[in-house]
């Protein structure tokens, strides 16, 4: 059979069309035309590196590629910017390769899912959007503020839509949250005059979709309620966003005093998508602070990083929190060495509690001792938790050379850390001027600390070592002596004439307790012990506290 020119071209152009297709050749590199203006697409630069490093399992991008080498040497960097999106992924070191970028080795990768940036919906959309908001008032919170949850009538707005009378905004709105891109509403006149705004743990919940609740459109829902009253902001249930976006809401609400990220509707529930360095909370100060009212900053059980030095190099003529009472960042991925603490005079001067559990940080306790003299670090601190921190260590002597450091400590938590040393410096810590004259609670429990426990009998007088003390926990340590030690504890005054609860399980006590020494240990309560003689063994199970 003769074939011409014409038609075997066009059985070659068949041929080789198919298998473009079959090889999705044609379609990826369709798909990944790079438009250089808008970032869609795929960056050509990207094709020629490899990933390495890892991202939380939960950050679901591994798109933004820093250009200069890795900490490891790697080539172009080599390590993924995990859960950023194309609009964070700026500057001269920075480059945007999309979502399923680099997901098998010689493998293309596809383009961005994300579309550019949507205009903001005009004013009758944002109007429109203002019906379905709702509000509502659920009591009085400890600081007299009322409290009041925000959730939105999606059902409404669903139905609205049906019926065409809404210009179908419930489906433009979750549409474009599910997608992930940044939904904007147009500034309005009206806004909500609230104390203190909750947003609801199930704010985006419908029908069973599940719908990442992100801080960026938490700012769009921010444009409805009047700046000038919100006191407090608190999240109901978890975030997606980034440390640096609170530059957005603390520019707006000058008056915001409280900013706590911790889900307050969900027993250990963690804030695993917010995420960031903690560096730029020191980029947040200058002529006019970010947050000039802020009073309480609780970002724990997050996933924050960075190094705790940032810290110290927020304080000076223009401090970034000049009104901070309250720190918390535990349970977050921060580290660093606690000797920044002493660094930190002037930065905080009105700082009521700084809460650092659960973190990466380590260095020695004695840097406590250095935070006293004429002008005190934090001389209104109240309560400081270092716990749940293995790599802090230290002899707990500095404990003796603490006076004037902390004159109004009421809690002090240094449990399951690596401290060590004898407990006999307790019974030098009184005096005419007692070191913790304040002190409530004082928690050294799982640590290596030893000693005599006949050291508690010699903490008396006037007044006492220890005169306001409710708690002491001493279990899991390697403490020892007699029980009986106990029975010498009453007298006028007690030693511990405000003590409530005293905690000396698994340690290495022994002796035989009775419920003349109880009475005699608490005077002022009336004591449970059962059974009525307990006899010690060197490894006892024991924990004490009286009846309320």
């Amino acid at each position: 059979m003769d074939l011409d020119l014409e038609t075997c071209f066009l059985a070659f152009l068949i041929g080789f069309a198919l298998y473009l297709l079959v090889n999705r050749v044609f379609i990826e590199g369709y798909e990944e035309t790079y438009n250089p203006k808008t970032g869609e697409g795929i960056n050509p630069e990207c094709l020629h590196i490899s990933v390495s490093g890892k991202c939380d399992p939960n950050e679901k991008l591994i798109s933004c590629m820093k250009t200069t080498l890795g900490k490891d040497g790697q080539k172009r960097g080599g390590v993924p910017s995990c859960g950023v999106d194309r609009d964070d992924c700026k500057g001269p070191t920075q480059i945007w390769c999309g979502n399923d970028w680099g997901k098998k080795p010689g493998q293309s990768p596809s383009p961005s899912p994300n579309s550019p940036p949507t205009t903001p919906f005009d004013l009758n959309d944002t109007e429109n959007f203002i019906n379905y908001l709702k509000f509502e008032d659920v009591g009085l919170n400890d600081y007299n503020y009322t409290d009041t949850i925000m959730s939105i009538n999606w059902a409404k707005m669903k139905s609205d839509s049906d019926s065409n009378s809404n210009n179908n905004l419930y489906s433009r709105i979750r549409g474009a949250l599910a997608r992930g891109e940044d939904v904007r509403f147009t500034e309005h006149s009206s806004q909500k005059s609230l104390d203190n705004l909750i947003i609801d743990k199930d704010i985006l919940s419908h029908e069973d979709e599940e719908i990442d609740l992100t801080l960026s459109f938490v700012v769009e829902l921010l444009k409805f309620i009047d700046p000038e009253n919100l006191k407090i902001l608190q999240f109901g249930d978890s975030v997606k966003g980034d440390i640096g976006d609170l530059r957005r809401i603390g520019i707006v609400f000058r008056s915001l005093e409280i900013l706590d990220f911790n889900p307050i509707t969900l027993e250990g529930a963690i804030q695993k998508e917010f995420v960031g360095d903690i560096s730029v909370l020191g980029e947040m100060g200058g002529d006019s602070p970010v947050f000039p009212s802020l009073t309480e900053l609780d970002l724990s059980n997050t996933s924050i990083h960075g190094d705790i030095s940032v810290l110290g190099d927020m304080g000076g003529d223009s401090p970034v929190f000049p009104q901070l009472t309250g720190l918390d960042l535990s349970e977050t991925n921060i580290y660093g060495n606690i000797s920044v603490l002493s660094d930190m005079g002037g930065v905080f001067p009105s700082l009521d509690y700084l809460v650092l559990s659960h973190t990466g940080i380590s260095g020695d306790i004695s840097v406590l001792g250095d935070m006293g003299g004429d002008s005190p670090v934090f001389p209104k601190l109240t309560d400081l938790y270092l716990s749940y921190n293995k790599n802090i260590t230290g002899d707990i002597s500095v404990l003796g050379e603490m006076r004037g450091v902390f004159p109004s400590l009421d809690s002090l938590v240094l449990s399951h850390t690596g401290i060590s040393g004898d407990i006999s410096v307790l019974g030098e810590m009184g005096g005419d001027s007692p070191v913790f004259p304040s002190l409530t609670e004082l928690d050294l429990g799982n640590t290596s600390i030893h000693g005599d426990i006949s050291v508690l009998g010699e903490m008396g007088g006037y007044p006492p070592v220890f005169p306001q003390l409710d708690l002491l926990f001493l279990s899991h340590t390697g403490i020892s002596g007699d029980i009986s030690v106990l029975g010498e504890m009453g007298g006028d005054p007690p030693v511990f004439p405000s003590l409530i609860e005293l905690d000396l399980d698994e340690t290495d006590i022994s002796g035989r307790l009775t419920s003349t020494i109880l009475t005699r240990m608490f005077p002022n309560s009336d004591v449970d012990l059962f059974p009525e003689d307990l006899n010690f063994t060197t490894q006892p199970d024991y924990y004490l506290s009286p009846q309320q």
